[in-house]
């Protein structure tokens, strides 16, 4: 398991970020090698992903962390069939599993008032990303604000397209016709 877990990295790591690799790295160390061990990938079974996940709940870990987690190793084991010879012909043990039901929870987002007050106290060089995370409804960092790009934005409407890495989709805001009053 150990070797498909660096092999698998090895090969994905233009495409994860560090803090992934290193949730990844934990989420084998703590939960799936105490399971698994040096088994064959051929020997896993879908019983060996029920008591990894019996190891998360005991540790109160969320559905959706758990379902995520799963991601992570589902992910190894695909690779792993798609590109190791010998595992070619096997049928990926956990191909039955279901998400676990996770909680949805409601963002509830701050006034335009608060905002202000929030800006009053904000440092020069960040007032600008919190007031266009704010108005155009992005998520921070590289992923959407810093990925934003000249040609995602149309000045006649004031819309903004943006780049959802996370769902690999593109959506628009804001969903209106007229300019927006507060950008460009």
């Amino acid at each position: 398991m150990l070797s498909a877990v660096d092999a698998n990295i090895a090969a994905r790591t233009i495409e994860l970020s560090p803090k992934t690799i290193d949730e990844i790295c934990s989420t084998v160390a703590l939960y799936a090698f105490p399971v698994i061990e040096e088994r064959p990938c051929h020997r896993i079974t879908i019983n060996d992903w029920y008591a990894i996940q019996e190891l998360m709940t005991a540790r109160k870990i969320s559905n959706r962390s758990i379902n995520k987690y799963f991601q992570y190793l589902s992910r190894i084991i695909s690779w792993g069939i798609n590109n190791v010879e010998e595992l070619r012909a096997m049928a990926h043990p956990w191909a039955s599993r279901e998400p676990l039901k996770a909680k949805k929870f409601k963002i509830d987002l701050f006034s335009l008032e608060d905002l202000r007050k929030i800006l009053v106290h904000a440092p020069d060089h960040l007032k600008w990303a919190i007031e266009v995370e704010y108005h155009i409804g992005m998520r921070p960092g590289k992923t959407e604000l810093f990925n934003l790009k000249w040609e995602d934005i149309d000045f006649a409407t004031g819309a903004v397209s943006i780049y959802a890495s996370k769902t690999d989709s593109h959506h628009h805001t804001p969903n209106t016709s007229q300019k927006s009053s507060w950008a460009f």
